[in-house]
C-alpha cells in the first residue's frame, strides 16, 4: 500500500496500523519516536483490510501496487 501525498504521514500511519497489528520491534524508525513502522498480521485479507482502513481514517487515499503500475502505463503511452 501506499498513498501519493507531499505531507509526512509514515508515523501517523504506522500509529493507526498499530492499533491492530502486531509490532515488528524497533523496524523502520529510527529517525523517530515510534516503536515500529513494521506490523505482522495472520492473515493477508486482515492486513489490507487494516491498511485500508487506517489510509482512509488519515484521509489519504490507499494505492496498491498494481495501481502503480497501472498509472505508469499510462504515463509511457
Amino acid at each position: 500500500m501506499f498513498a501519493v501525498d507531499e505531507g509526512k504521514w509514515e508515523c501517523v500511519l504506522a500509529a493507526e496500523i498499530s492499533k491492530e497489528g502486531v509490532e515488528v520491534g524497533d523496524f523502520g524508525c529510527s529517525d523517530c519516536k515510534c516503536s515500529s513502522h513494521l506490523f505482522y498480521f495472520d492473515e493477508l485479507e486482515e492486513s489490507t483490510a487494516v491498511c485500508i482502513s487506517s489510509f482512509k481514517k488519515i484521509l489519504l487515499e490507499p494505492n496498491k501496487l498494481d495501481d502503480l503500475k497501472e498509472i505508469q502505463s499510462l504515463e509511457n503511452n
